[in-house]
């Protein structure tokens, strides 16, 4: 029963902020494994920002996904809201991250337009 809760939370937080896009969506994507929570965090919220400025809505994995998540788990939300993406931004250090080397193939796969930081 929880991981249904936690899955319906999940779906309602995508699709209110999806309800509320007028603008092409964008996704960030970098690295978060092996990383501390303060630090992650800091670096997807700027990005988050700078892409806001641009006109963007942005689909930041820090405001659906907890740091305490496991891997697989993540990565399922994580490529969920990749598949509601218009273009993903990849991080500067997302090479170093098979999270993100995976969200970066989909993309591709998808069509999605790819940009760097």
């Amino acid at each position: 029963m929880l991981k249904l809760l936690t899955k319906t939370r999940f779906l309602i937080q995508l699709t209110t902020t999806l309800t509320k896009s007028k603008s092409q969506v964008v996704y960030i994507a970098g690295k978060v494994t092996g990383l501390p929570v303060n630090e992650f965090q800091a670096k997807f919220a700027a990005a988050k920002e700078k892409l806001q400025a641009q006109g963007f809505s942005v689909l930041n994995p820090c405001d659906f996904i907890a740091p305490d998540e496991d891997w697989k788990t993540a990565m399922r939300k994580a490529t969920t809201l990749l598949n509601m993406a218009d273009h993903i931004y990849m991080l500067p250090d997302w090479r170093d991250s098979a999270g993100a080397i995976l969200e970066h193939r989909l993309a591709v796969k998808f069509g999605l337009n790819t940009m760097y930081e």
